[in-house]
């Protein structure tokens, strides 16, 4: 496992520096690397929104859809 650390360095007057501690099973031996972990967590907030969008807004658990086709269907709108 490894861990990739993010920590705000310069934070605004009287207030907690943010830190975020990723973990990660990808190998992270280089800036780069840590980067692109980065960037993927970054794209988890978008990811976890279309879920929230497809089980509150469209409610696509509670239609229980019998084939992929009908599924696909309705996450394409």
């Amino acid at each position: 496992m490894w861990a990739v650390e993010l920590a705000e360095v310069d934070p605004p007057n009287q207030v907690e520096r943010v830190r975020w501690v990723l973990l990660t099973l990808q190998p992270v031996e280089t800036v780069e690397q840590a980067q692109h972990v980065i960037d993927h967590d970054a794209q988890r907030w978008a990811i976890e929104e279309y879920h929230k969008a497809l089980t509150t807004g469209y409610q696509v658990e509670s239609r229980y859809y019998e084939t992929a086709v009908r599924l696909e269907c309705i996450t394409g709108l």
